[in-house]
């Protein structure tokens, strides 16, 4: 049904029109501009990203409210690890043990995992939940600079 009405509308080629923009959010960027006004969103505990935890108590987004994040970091559903520190990569992340729970009976389970250690990242966390939003932005401007580049960066902050 959703496929069916994804090529009735076009969108293939307006996805991949868009994803050459290089949003910092690719895929749900991607999504979130091309669907504008043709989709509905779920509860954010249906997806939260895993940045989310590290921004200061306070609505962030226009569309939630910040009990719905509130029950979201407290009550995740579907974990979105979006930012560069992945439980596969680290161990010591938030969530991370219920992650390697699932991951010990999947197929992947066979695969040596070299994860280094992050106990660093929930000392970040800790001071990041305290951060001004200024602070915040630098933070995110400087972890889009360490996983893509100055000049992508740049392009983004000029756009």
């Amino acid at each position: 049904m959703i496929l069916k009405k994804i090529r009735q509308d076009g969108l293939t080629g307006k996805f991949l029109s868009e994803i050459q923009k290089g949003y910092i959010f690719a895929d749900q960027d991607v999504l979130n501009v091309t669907c504008l006004n043709k989709i509905r969103y779920l509860p954010v505990k249906y997806n939260i990203a895993t940045f989310v935890f590290d921004l200061p108590d306070r609505k962030p987004y226009l569309i939630y409210s910040q009990s719905e994040f509130d029950e979201a970091k407290n009550n995740p559903v579907i974990i979105h690890y979006a930012a560069p520190y992945k439980p596969w990569l680290y161990y010591g992340l938030k969530y991370d043990a219920q992650w390697y729970k699932y991951f010990i009976i999947s197929v992947f389970k066979s695969q040596i995992l070299k994860r280094k250690n992050g106990k660093f990242r929930i000392l970040s966390d800790e001071i990041s939940s305290k951060m001004s939003y200024t602070a915040m932005v630098i933070r995110v401007f400087l972890m889009s600079w360490e996983t893509r580049g100055l000049f992508f960066t740049l392009r983004k902050v000029k756009n």
